[in-house]
């Protein structure tokens, strides 16, 4: 069951998404806007495609104790949130 999300946030939401995709065809070459923005929709798509499946394997395995998945699940969001917000913040020169 999803949670219905409110009009301010499905608005900040449409956004956020306008601002991030202007700001991507602002720094990408004519001729590879389209390359660039196709592989920004196809990559979360790899990422649940792959997840998925892992992490029904892992709760399988740890039948008993689901919270050690869960836990090592934002783990490693954390490690890469940082690892991402480093790159990104020496790749546009953000001091």
């Amino acid at each position: 069951m999803q949670i219905p999300k409110s009009d301010n946030e499905v608005n900040l939401s449409l956004v956020r998404f306008v601002i991030s995709i202007t700001l991507i065809q602002g720094e990408t070459p004519p001729e590879l806007i389209g390359k660039v923005l196709a592989a920004l929709m196809v990559l979360p798509f790899i990422g649940q495609s792959i997840g998925y499946p892992l992490q029904g394997r892992l709760f399988e395995q740890f039948a008993t104790s689901p919270w050690l998945v869960v836990f090592g699940s934002v783990f490693i969001m954390m490690i890469t949130a940082v690892v991402s917000y480093k790159y990104f913040k020496t790749a546009i020169g953000i001091k």
